[in-house]
């Protein structure tokens, strides 16, 4: 998806994967989803653009599995590592949720 009038691309990637148990509590599986956010070079491929930041969420194999929930994570962390000011953060998420479906709501119910 691409935001601020085409400047900005964010990709997510989701998958699970085996990681080490780090306690007795953790059986090992978690679900992972990758934000990446990329400048997009004019006439180049999205996947071209020079990364800005990049975060991952981890999801406990108890949490109920919700991609809009853990892209909003990931949308976070990233929006963070980078150096945009608060209006480009706020105008970002904005376009953000009016392109999304928010689970529950119709698309054309979305309000910011």
């Amino acid at each position: 998806m691409r935001f601020l009038d085409g400047k900005v691309s964010i990709t997510f990637n989701y998958n699970t994967d085996f990681v080490e148990p780090n306690s007795i509590r953790d059986i090992g599986r978690r679900r992972q989803t990758t934000c990446i956010v990329r400048e997009v070079v004019p006439g180049q491929n999205t996947e071209d653009g020079r990364k800005i930041a990049e975060a991952t969420t981890y999801q406990s194999p108890r949490d109920s599995d919700c991609k809009f929930i853990a892209r909003k994570f990931a949308l976070s962390r990233a929006l963070k590592a980078t150096k945009f000011d608060k209006k480009q953060r706020a105008t970002i998420w904005k376009e953000y949720l009016e392109k999304v479906a928010i689970p529950g709501q119709k698309k054309d119910e979305n309000v910011v």
